[in-house]
């Protein structure tokens, strides 16, 4: 991933603040390659900002955490995919 031209790229610790400032950052939707035990709740925080979402494996780990993803994707109405 790179900046766009004239822009230098910067670390956000917190998804909540990136998320929140999505508009400001103009994201058009977010690649997940965060460690894997937090990949449901960055997806999860990508969707209900509208946002569609590429999440590498595993999105969740158990039953519950994919069908709260579903319905969230499903509101959305955005992309959502699965890298394998």
């Amino acid at each position: 991933v790179q900046a766009s031209p004239g822009s230098t790229p910067r670390p956000f610790p917190d998804l909540r603040e990136l998320f929140a400032r999505r508009r400001e950052l103009k994201l058009a939707g977010v690649l997940v390659s965060t460690p894997a035990h937090t990949h449901a709740i960055a997806t999860a925080l990508a969707l209900r900002a509208g946002l569609p979402a590429y999440c590498e494996k595993p999105l969740t780990h158990t039953l519950p955490e994919s069908r709260r993803l579903l319905a969230l994707a499903r509101a959305a109405r955005v992309p959502t995919q699965l890298v394998t």
